[in-house]
């Protein structure tokens, strides 16, 4: 163990032992808990692997740590996040209709029940069925093929290939960090339209490529048609792969964004019907191309190349999903009243009724309309007041596998039970084992986002 690292577990032995002294009286924890292994991260950047045993306001967070004799117990004020090594997938087949994106920043997939003129109810694959208050939401984006997840992770080394170097790739806590110059690669089952999101971070000036739809996932191939981002100093640039033909540039975007931070999260989106693809950053759009040859690559791989040396790439959070091939509205009409987008690409702006029964009852202007739901898009809500409150010290977000985030106020984790209190959905019960993730202290997390990696992240590992 580094020298580095034993001033923080001494600092965190002292932080644990103080808070068991505190609660003494406090009831032991359930004998029926079950422990998950995972890695509980600190604010100050501390980390501890272990399994999670209970969570709740009165007991604290109770963390198994291997060097303890007894399970280490925490109060919530430096607790920065909890990520579990492996997560429970939505069943086999599960294809959600329905994205609900809600103003206090709770996104979830899932399928739409129905909408009143008050109240939105939903229904989800890792908990109870939820209701909301109508006001809360922001949008609904309805998909004809459904969101289905083809791969979500990195949970281990498993499946990926890497290249035949010195040093390759490394997985480590639910990030893959590149070492020297290197391919990273896995088929994920790439078959028509698709989104690829993932998180980025680097060190220095940026110099790497993401591939899709590849026949070979060990390395670059140019005698295998696919499409290539290329990741710089404050750009990306898009390119054709085709064998036979070479490569073409089919564009460019700028990022102005990275040279003031070096982390993002960015999302690829291809249209393989008609050959449209689209990349985003941190959930802005930055731009379209079309490829005029229509959509050539045949493969279903994805491939990281990172052209850099040291640990200076680190790619995390991979999310690949089906996609229907329609865009949400990037440019939501300013207005006072709900907007209905439809599938022919109208737009209709007025009160939303209701929805249900295949339904969907809008009034504009004076005249009431009956629209078939398979013919909406997207649902925008009239904007009105944020339920974005101070949060209280156990107020934690859920991150599930599927890609859906919840934030609650915990009252109870035992590994059988996941029990809380959210601003939208009132009393929740989620299932435990679909939890990827568990950020605490939001207020934090929201600053920590709007900055840059730790460099000393990266330096921890040469």
């Amino acid at each position: 163990m580094s020298g580095k690292l034993w001033p923080l577990i001494t600092a965190l032995l002292v932080a644990a032992s103080l808070v068991a002294e505190a609660q003494t009286s406090a009831p032991a924890a359930g004998t029926n808990a079950v422990s998950r292994a995972g890695v509980l991260q600190l604010f100050d950047g501390s980390i501890l692997h272990g399994s999670l045993d209970t969570m709740s306001p009165s007991n604290g967070l109770r963390w198994d740590f291997p060097a303890a004799e007894k399970p280490l117990r925490f109060t919530p004020t430096n607790l920065a996040s909890v990520r579990f090594d492996t997560t429970a997938g939505a069943v086999a087949g599960a294809r959600p209709n329905s994205r609900f994106k809600f103003k206090n920043g709770d996104d979830i997939f899932g399928d739409l029940a129905q909408v009143t003129d008050s109240q939105v109810a939903l229904q989800t694959w890792f908990g109870s069925d939820l209701k909301a208050a109508r006001e809360a939401l922001h949008s609904i984006v309805f998909s004809r093929k459904g969101f289905a997840t083809l791969y979500e992770g990195p949970t281990s080394a498993e499946g990926w290939k890497m290249g035949n170097t010195p040093r390759p790739w490394i997985y480590r806590d639910g990030v893959f960090v590149a070492q020297s110059a290197d391919a990273l690669g896995r088929d994920v089952g790439l078959k028509g339209s698709s989104r690829v999101e993932f998180d980025l971070a680097w060190v220095g000036s940026l110099s790497m490529s993401v591939t899709l739809y590849t026949e070979n996932v060990s390395r670059f191939d140019y005698g295998s048609s696919s499409y290539m981002f290329y990741l710089g100093p404050g750009s990306l640039s898009l390119q054709r792969v085709q064998a036979g033909a070479g490569v073409m540039l089919l564009g460019q975007a700028q990022i102005p964004a990275m040279f003031k931070k070096n982390k993002m999260r960015l999302e690829l989106r291809c249209n393989t019907e008609e050959g449209t693809i689209a990349a985003y950053a941190d959930g802005q759009l930055l731009q379209k191309w079309k490829d005029q040859n229509g959509f050539v690559a045949k493969g279903t791989g994805l491939v990281f190349f990172s052209q850099m040396d040291g640990p200076s790439v680190k790619v995390s959070n991979i999310k690949v999903s089906e996609w229907d091939g329609r865009f949400e509205n990037e440019g939501v009409t300013e207005t006072k009243d709900d907007v209905l987008y439809l599938a022919n690409r109208d737009k209709v702006v007025g009160n939303l009724m209701g929805v249900a029964d295949g339904k969907v009852k809008f009034k504009a202007s004076d005249t009431e309309l009956q629209i078939p739901l398979e013919r909406v898009t997207q649902i925008v809500f009239a904007p009105g007041a944020t339920n974005q409150a101070p949060t209280a010290p156990w107020e934690v977000r859920a991150h599930f596998s599927a890609g859906e985030t919840v934030a609650l106020n915990l009252e109870h984790w035992d590994g059988k039970q996941f029990l809380g209190k959210s601003r939208n959905f009132g009393q929740v019960s989620f299932k435990p084992e679909a939890v990827r993730e568990i950020h605490f202290n939001l207020d934090r997390h929201r600053l920590a986002e709007s900055g840059s990696a730790p460099v000393d992240e990266f330096l921890e590992l040469e």
